[in-house]
């Protein structure tokens, strides 16, 4: 199996993949290589999904155990974002809700080719989304077959607590997500919850 089919059904989430749009090497390129050779290679590698809303805290909880993860890649689409200089010329010049508008893909499509390379490098992961599309279900089920051990943190956060989180974020740091969006991914996340447990190795709500 390649690398290239470790989500089949990635267009779901993105409408073109890293290679389908040759400007994004320009964009996103060096920073991809660098994350990459930040972390080593491992023999019996292990892949930490993240899983919950938008506002639940899965960030924080990263934040407050990177010493434990200290040889864990981290790939977080918002991170990467905020890593490309031309999205903070766009906060400041348009705003965090227009700047988001504008980079909110390409950090995604560039984030699932980071992904795609560090599975493939054998990297141990810590995959910062919150699970809400189907398609990561095939995702935790394909790592497995390049000798993945998978484990899922799901944060569990009341809906109104995690809007309230999102609008002080975008307050504190220019970060913007949409309300409706937040609202959507809870229907999801809660229908998800079941799947997510008969596939991976360990399941550990907090």
């Amino acid at each position: 199996m390649k690398t290239t089919n470790l989500i089949s059904g990635i267009y779901q989430v993105i409408p073109y993949t890293y290679e389908e749009k040759n400007n994004y090497h320009g964009l996103f390129e060096a920073t991809i290589n660098r994350l990459l050779g930040s972390v080593p290679s491992q023999s019996d590698p292990h892949l930490i999904h993240m899983f919950g809303i938008p506002g639940s805290g899965k960030t924080t909880y990263i934040n407050n155990h990177k010493t434990a993860y200290s040889d864990y890649l981290i790939i977080g689409f918002d991170d990467l974002m905020e890593m490309i200089p031309a999205y903070q010329q766009d906060v400041k010049k348009l705003g965090a809700a227009q700047a988001y508008e504008n980079w909110v893909l390409p950090a995604r499509i560039a984030g699932y080719e980071l992904l795609r390379r560090a599975v493939e490098a054998k990297k141990n992961i810590i995959f910062d989304h919150g699970g809400s599309p189907q398609c990561h279900q095939e995702l935790l089920r394909n790592v497995k077959k390049f000798g993945y051990k998978t484990k899922m943190i799901y944060i569990s956060c009341p809906l109104q607590t995690a809007l309230e989180r999102a609008t002080a974020r975008e307050l504190q740091i220019h970060r913007h997500i949409p309300q409706q969006t937040i609202i959507e991914r809870f229907r999801l996340t809660e229908q998800a919850v079941e799947k997510y447990k008969s596939i991976v190795d360990d399941f550990v709500v907090l």
